[in-house]
């Protein structure tokens, strides 16, 4: 009930970016006409891979010890120059990470184990609960199936950025796994 629970939560809140972070670097400029690729073309497997570098890079400097903020953010800077990557592109590669990552939880954590065991667990329920908590699973189905296939994903992000998280899934998960629970 804990994973259905907090699938609802996630569903309901959305994954936002905080606002207010600025960018000064040069390259930004470039990763600002990859607006105009809506196929998803400005992620491309070299960017990926040096996202997962700045990551791993990151974890391992900022885990030597505490930081004032200032330091902090001098450190996360220069591995993210390092790896050739501006602010804004790290933002948006992380944000088609975390919706591809949420896909493929929210999958999986719908599949059909979870549907068997969802299923015994409203046999407890009054007839009223039950059939509230089933129509909540039905739309889980629904969104299951949906992400399954990345659908929404690569409609917002381009079938080009989701193929290129996709091809290393299993890297891009375990850092981005790393990164939320250091956070």
């Amino acid at each position: 009930m804990r994973a259905l629970a907090l699938i609802l939560f996630t569903l309901s809140t959305g994954c936002a970016r905080p606002a207010g972070r600025e960018t000064s670097d040069a390259s930004v400029e470039a990763s600002n006409s990859a607006e105009a690729a809506p196929d998803g073309g400005w992620l491309t497997a070299a960017k990926v891979d040096a996202w997962l570098g700045y990551h791993r890079q990151l974890m391992l400097k900022l885990d030597g010890g505490a930081l004032d903020l200032t330091g902090r953010a001098r450190r996360e800077r220069a591995v993210r120059l390092d790896a050739g990557l501006s602010e804004e592109e790290v933002d948006r590669i992380e944000d088609v990470v975390a919706a591809v990552v949420t896909a493929r939880t929210l999958s999986r954590l719908t599949g059909g184990d979870a549907l068997r065991e969802f299923e015994q667990a409203t046999a407890a329920l009054t007839p009223a609960q039950r059939a509230q908590a089933q129509k909540a699973m039905a739309d889980l189905r629904s969104r299951a199936q949906q992400a399954s296939g990345f659908e929404a994903e690569k409609a917002r992000f381009g079938a080009d950025a989701v193929e290129a998280v996709t091809a290393r899934e299993a890297d891009v998960t375990k850092t981005w796994d790393a990164f939320v629970d250091a956070k």
